[in-house]
Order: structure tokens, then C-alpha cells, then sequence
């Protein structure tokens, strides 16, 4: 996948999996180990990934979240998510980019699992509420997540 893109669409591409770390952990105020260990464990195994456009970037990453995670920080959001989905949408079928985009949803939503109460829900409203902003900004297609990953 990685050359459908430019180098610089590439290098874009891969603050993607950091950026959606950083607003669903800290969506609710507070990043906790649990979900920095999920996330650790998640490029760590990054090239059991379903989603070939994803395992991809994250096998990319796995020796610069350091300077990745920075960057995914300081992006500012509208126009980091304008660009990149406009790169996306260009560059892979409606398919491909359901696939990419749910599988970072199904990222998200592991990372928000990771911590919480011992019972009842472990994703906070704030995470919640993060997730769906994510879907909805990125045209998620709820239904494609089941197709793909279900």
C-alpha cells in the first residue's frame, strides 16, 4: 500500500495511528499506563493487523513513536483531518479506505477499553464521545467495520 503514496503523504500517514491514540487516551483528562501499554502492545503487533494499509504504517512506526507521537500532538486537527482524508480518499478505493478507517476506529475503541472500572463500562462518555467525533470526521461507515473485522 505504502506506494500508492508520496513520501510526504507517508510520512503524514503515519501520525494516524498516534493521533487517534492521543484523543481517545486523553480524552477524558487523564492518559493511564493501561491504555499507553495497550497502545504499546498494539504497534508491537502491528503486523497481525487485519487491515493491510494500517499493519503497514504501523510496522513503519514501530522504531519512531518518539517523534511520531509528538507530531500527532501538536497537528492541529481540522486541517490535519481535511488533508490526510482527502490524500486517502484519492489514493484507495471507498473499500480500502472503510477498511483503513474502521480499523483505527477498532483501535481507538481498545485503547479506550484498556482502563476504567473493574465493573460496568470501561469507556468513559468522554471516550465515547471521542470515538464518534473520530467516525464521523472520518466518514466511518459503521456497518463496514462488521464486514471487514466481524
Amino acid at each position: 500500500m505504502k506506494e500508492k503514496f508520496s513520501t510526504e503523504e507517508w510520512e503524514d500517514l503515519k501520525i494516524l495511528p498516534f493521533a487517534v491514540f492521543v484523543v481517545v487516551a486523553g480524552a477524558d483528562g487523564k492518559v493511564d499506563q493501561k491504555e499507553v501499554a495497550e497502545f504499546a502492545t498494539q504497534v508491537a503487533q502491528g503486523a497481525a493487523l487485519k487491515d493491510p494499509l494500517h499493519r503497514e504504517l504501523v510496522v513503519d512506526i514501530a522504531g519512531s513513536t518518539g517523534d511520531l507521537l509528538a507530531k500527532a500532538t501538536a497537528r492541529g486537527r481540522s486541517d490535519f483531518v481535511d488533508s490526510t482524508k482527502a490524500v486517502l480518499k484519492s489514493k484507495l478505493t471507498e473499500d480500502e479506505y472503510q477498511r483503513f478507517i474502521g480499523s483505527l476506529f477498532i483501535s481507538g475503541l481498545r485503547v479506550a477499553k484498556a482502563s476504567g472500572p473493574w465493573f460496568g463500562d470501561k469507556v468513559s462518555n468522554e471516550e465515547k464521545k471521542m470515538l464518534a467525533g473520530f467516525g464521523a470526521s472520518w466518514g466511518l461507515d459503521v456497518g463496514s467495520i462488521s464486514k471487514h473485522f466481524g
